[in-house]
């Protein structure tokens, strides 16, 4: 190995963990448990940011719910079942044409829920089409995702 660039190897996010956790945080311990926890931070930071190649343009970097079983409950925290980051296609090249093409006003409002809809399936089959298992999304996420509120997605589904 050339040793000229052994200095830049410890410049990465695990070393800064370690770092961060004995100093600002003050976390006293064994080397080897502070090394383990630094793994865990670097894992779960690689989990919640997407390949580059996997982020296109139009596409969103959100977080939803990996569906492990039942449905959730009323009240249920979404960080209670795994959670998986991943880039959703919020707009495609099409969709921009018909924004493009849409009468101005309330002319255009027939025109806008088709469009709407389309958008929406295509986030949810996105999300249940993952190789590891599906993703789901709650209508607020998906509301954010669109611009639109909770109940005016609920009307649309």
């Amino acid at each position: 190995m050339n040793r000229a660039y052994m200095g830049s190897q410890p410049r990465a996010l695990k070393n800064a963990s370690i770092h961060r956790l004995e100093t600002d945080d003050r976390l006293l311990g064994r080397r080897r448990v502070l090394e383990m926890v630094a793994d865990e931070m670097v894992q779960l930071t690689a989990e919640f940011q997407p390949a580059q190649a996997d982020v296109q343009p139009g596409w969103l970097v959100f977080t939803g719910t990996r569906v492990t079983g039942p449905k959730a409950r009323p009240g249920q925290s979404a960080g209670d079942d795994p959670l998986v980051t991943l880039a959703w296609p919020v707009i495609w090249p099409d969709d921009l044409e018909i924004l493009l093409n849409l009468p101005p006003g309330q002319a255009g409002r027939p025109q806008q829920t088709p469009w709407l809809k389309k958008r929406w399936q295509r986030l949810i089959e996105h999300g249940l089409k993952q190789p590891d298992g599906p993703v789901a999304l709650t209508t607020a996420d998906l509301g954010l995702m669109l611009s639109r509120t909770p109940s005016q997605i609920s009307r649309l589904l």
